[in-house]
């Protein structure tokens, strides 16, 4: 059983949560896809290229500290770390969960709708940075990410409102 804001709710109603408010934010589809990806570990991750026999090096390009994984890259690495930081994402201290997706679930429950859509959109800017720095070599810092992501959201907020 997991916790949810003073109450409990078995892994299975977080993520019928989980997926519920996903589908339901009001951000591009391609974020969103990306998102349930992202959850079910369908990334060409280097981990998951490496389990295919299609890579040999699974260092991550982005911190060059750790094997490549989307638990990796989404949670632990310290630059998607500085991203969430300067977004204002917080990570809750309390969501022990050892299983990726439900990891995510958990925080995805347990925070606003705001907060999950700058999530999202954090996430989809962090996997588009990658690949730019894996494909191209180009490097952005973590502040510009932060103010790309800043810039999205307020755009994506005002096209909602005119919705």
């Amino acid at each position: 059983m997991a916790s949810y804001r003073g109450g409990t709710r078995t892994n299975n109603e977080i993520l019928t949560i989980f997926f519920t408010r996903l589908w339901e934010l009001k951000i591009p589809s391609k974020i969103r896809i990306l998102i349930w990806r992202i959850a079910h570990d369908y990334l060409p991750t280097l981990h998951n290229l490496r389990v295919r026999s299609l890579v040999v090096n699974t260092l991550c390009p982005v911190c060059q500290m750790e094997e490549e994984s989307v638990d990796h890259l989404f949670r632990v690495c310290t630059f998607t770390q500085q991203v969430l930081w300067g977004v204002g994402v917080t990570v809750s201290t309390c969501n022990r969960e050892s299983s990726w997706k439900n990891w995510l679930a958990a925080e995805f429950v347990n925070q606003s709708i705001e907060a999950c859509k700058i999530r999202s959109i954090a996430y989809w800017a962090i996997w588009y940075n990658r690949n730019k720095l894996y494909h191209e070599g180009m490097r952005e810092q973590a502040h510009e990410v932060v103010g790309f992501i800043k810039a999205y959201y307020a755009e994506t907020t005002i096209l909602g409102e005119r919705l």
